[in-house]
């Protein structure tokens, strides 16, 4: 009896073990939320290219990002000459228009469109703009491409960046007309991860 009872005390120990063992090896094989190699905030600084690392959908995304400008417009559109019917954005309700210009190259295997990067197709990201230490928080973001057609400029909401291929994206927000960029902390999207554009 004594035998028994050990033996089926012992098969019960190695059966745990078995299972723990089972347990360790699967979860080491399941699929992360990202890569190592992906960061979940990237620093970026004005003139200065960088490749990009994201999770969109769950799948990887990559580009190499230049932060061209900043600047506060009155009114946005397509530098001359340009197309008449282009898109133009002009608000004369005392607000202006933060403007990031930037240049990316699109190095990674899946084609690249607007919700990639204005936090809209993202639960994990959202846009975080503060100027001027104020208290407000901007959080919404425009995508805008610049696309040279012939001679002339057109800006489009219509982003499209093919792998391979480098386009001009504009990213506008709308804000206070007394609003300054003495001081800004600057969040954008880039699929699920942030950009913190430094100045």
């Amino acid at each position: 009896m004594k035998i028994i009872k050990y033996l089926g005390t012992s098969i019960i120990v190695l059966t745990l073990l078995l299972l723990g063992v089972y347990i360790v090896i699967s979860s080491s094989n399941s699929t992360s939320y990202a890569s190592d190699d992906v960061e979940k905030y990237s620093q970026l600084a004005l003139n200065t290219n960088k490749t990009i690392k994201g999770i969109y959908n769950d799948e990887e995304i990559a580009a190499n990002v230049t932060i061209n400008s900043i600047s506060i417009e009155d009114k946005i559109e397509a530098p001359l000459p340009q197309y008449t019917n282009v898109v133009k954005y002009e608000n004369n309700l005392g607000k202006k228009y933060l403007k990031i210009d930037l240049t990316m190259n699109n190095i990674g295997s899946i084609e690249l469109n607007s919700l990639e990067l204005d936090g809209d197709g993202s639960t994990l990201c959202k846009p975080n703009i503060i100027l001027n230490n104020e208290e407000k928080n901007y959080n919404s973001t425009t995508v805008l491409q610049l696309k040279k057609e012939g001679v002339l400029n057109r800006l489009t909401t219509i982003v499209s960046i093919k792998p391979n291929q480098t386009e001009n994206i504009w990213l506008i927000t709308e804000i206070d007309k007394q609003t300054t960029l003495d001081n800004y902390d600057i969040n954008i999207c880039f699929g699920d991860n942030l950009i913190k554009i430094k100045k």
